[in-house]
């Protein structure tokens, strides 16, 4: 029985998919679809086709998998099979955002969700969610996010699934520690930590990681957050998970910036191509080079992030990138615009409640208004600076971390402009 050959192929395909050995899941899902083409079976072509595709974007390869999603999707249209429409639809989001189409990846989306609530089925409802809530965090929207992580981590718990309560975990860890509520975003961490320990799930391990890297970061324990980053790009290795990998090296150069690691880092973007994160990299050069004082290269630098930043204005990333490239011109002495970065910053910033952003905004503006003389406007600033720090503080969960936090770049960079405004207006 030629056809329940195939079936059994694409169970083994599914089994080394779980197992993270994703060649030779690619392997059986193309001797099955071998087999399917020969006997016509329309149905089975096009969900091998999805596996297929599935392969591909987890490999990285976004192009190909958009490709063959398509081919999928056609199939099923003719099949009128409205759950496998969903879910095809749900994958192709997945990818177009991946690939950084967002407006393609909003539309797939949207379309596979209302089939999904028409059909009632509450594992495909999840998908779309997972999906739909990680292109809103990367868009930029956190508040509205949130209720759409609170009914993923609902329906995924009625449904005792435990994999998606662990990625709803983390998603709203990453809503939270953009909104500066560090400790409760590792409570959220936490209750991910108990599900990995229960199971062997390779991926959502590297993912915990990069969260947990990310918040060691933000509260300003570089070197933990080193060791965790080192300790995820191994595991990403080893499963060969590329696109996690990139987000590691991701959080990696905005610690360590050696030409070495930099390097790895714009290869993997070139692989998946992947014109986002290369920005994201470059971002994170010119951070560390301004606390260098590179000039010569950060020039070079800064006019290669301005060629390419229309690309990414519906980014959550924007507002560190234009407080980076305020403070490089603030450097330069050109605080016209030094202002005109910093301020469309706070905007941003405050449109998403990026409450670190917001710090750093403030920061600059300060600096820039007390070259004026604009001593209350500077004033305003600094004091809206030191309000959001304390709001971030008294929401740590340990004396430790707030004495790390307190010893951060961001609070030395504060107290020391107070400072100068002290000083300034005194004399």
């Amino acid at each position: 029985d030629e056809l329940e050959i195939s079936h059994t192929l694409n169970n083994m395909g599914n089994i080394y998919w779980i197992a993270s050995d994703l060649n030779k899941a690619l392997q059986n899902y193309r001797k099955a679809l071998k087999i399917q083409r020969r006997l016509v079976i329309v149905e089975d072509i096009a969900s091998t086709l999805s596996n297929i595709a599935s392969i591909y974007a987890l490999k990285g390869d976004f192009k190909r998998g958009i490709r063959i999603l398509n081919l999928s999707l056609k199939l099923k249209k003719e099949i009128g099979n409205k759950v496998e429409i969903a879910r095809t639809l749900n994958n192709l989001g997945y990818c177009f955002h991946s690939s950084g189409d967002h407006y393609k990846a909003v539309n797939s989306l949207t379309e596979s969700l209302e089939l999904n609530r028409q059909v009632g089925n509450k594992k495909e409802i999840l998908y779309n969610l997972e999906n739909l809530t990680t292109l809103m965090i990367t868009a930029g929207q956190l508040k509205e996010s949130l209720s759409y992580l609170k009914e993923g981590i609902l329906i995924s718990d009625q449904v005792g699934d435990k994999n998606h309560f662990g990625i709803f975990q983390l998603n709203m860890a990453t809503v939270l520690r953009r909104m500066g509520q560090f400790g409760q975003a590792e409570k959220c961490l936490a209750t991910v930590k108990e599900i990995i320990d229960s199971s062997d799930n390779k991926n959502l391990k590297i993912i915990l990681m990069n969260a947990r890297a990310s918040i060691r970061l933000a509260i300003g324990d570089n070197i933990n957050a080193e060791n965790i980053i080192i300790e995820a790009i191994s595991l990403a290795e080893e499963i060969n998970n590329r696109p996690e990998k990139l987000n590691s090296l991701l959080i990696l150069t905005k610690i360590n910036n050696t030409p070495e690691i930099i390097k790895q880092a714009l290869s993997l973007t070139d692989e998946l191509s992947l014109n986002r994160e290369k920005i994201l990299i470059k971002n994170n050069m010119l951070s560390n080079n301004l606390n260098s004082k590179a000039n010569v290269e950060t020039q070079n630098i800064v006019e290669e992030i301005e060629r390419d930043l229309h690309s990414m204005m519906e980014d959550v990333e924007i507002a560190e990138i234009q407080i980076n490239l305020a403070e490089y011109y603030f450097q330069n002495n050109k605080h016209d615009k030094a202002f005109d970065y910093a301020n469309k910053a706070s905007q941003k910033a405050i449109l998403s409640n990026l409450i670190p952003e917001m710090i750093r905004a403030n920061i600059l503006l300060g600096k820039i208004q007390l070259t004026k003389g604009e001593y209350e406007a500077c004033f305003d600033c600094y004091k809206k600076g030191m309000k959001l720090t304390q709001q971030i503080s008294s929401g740590l969960l340990t004396d430790e971390d707030k004495i790390i936090f307190q010893n951060h770049e961001i609070i030395r960079s504060l107290l020391s402009e107070i400072n100068k405004f002290k000083m300034q207006t005194v004399t």
